[in-house]
């Protein structure tokens, strides 16, 4: 018992590990002018490493900004 219990255990934290690797899509609700967005950061909440080789910001309200 203790053996199906361990195996239907693992299953279940593997597929969850699959399901929610993804989290929510990214939806931008204002992009600022990269030149006037250094001295702007108010509340940031996370930083990301675009394709382009930028830096992209977002805060807390949903802003994003390009840097």
């Amino acid at each position: 018992m203790k053996k199906i219990l361990l195996v239907f255990t693992w299953l279940m934290m593997a597929w969850f590990q699959n399901v929610f690797a993804q989290g929510e899509q990214f939806e931008a609700k204002r992009i600022v002018n990269p030149t006037t967005a250094a001295g702007r950061f108010r509340h940031p909440f996370a930083m990301v490493m675009g394709p382009d080789d930028s830096l992209w910001v977002t805060e807390r309200r949903g802003y994003v900004m390009k840097v």
